[in-house]
């Protein structure tokens, strides 16, 4: 898990030897980002490829938007 970023990662090297990194949504790096936003005063967020995440990230939206 990344502090600075609040998201979960994965770090590995392919056969080939280059470096990958692959970031994990959650529940929690959601409300994260959700919190900043709305810290910030913004308005709104956008996701990409909303319906590929686990369902605990939908309950994370649907807190926040209550």
């Amino acid at each position: 898990y990344d502090e600075e970023m609040q998201t979960a990662f994965v770090r590995y090297r392919t056969e080939a030897g280059d470096e990958r990194v692959v970031w994990h949504e959650s529940r929690r790096s959601i409300q994260a980002k959700l919190d900043l936003a709305s810290g910030e005063g913004l308005h709104g967020v956008s996701v990409w490829a909303l319906g590929l995440e686990l369902p605990e990230t939908h309950r994370a939206f649907q807190a926040k938007l209550r």
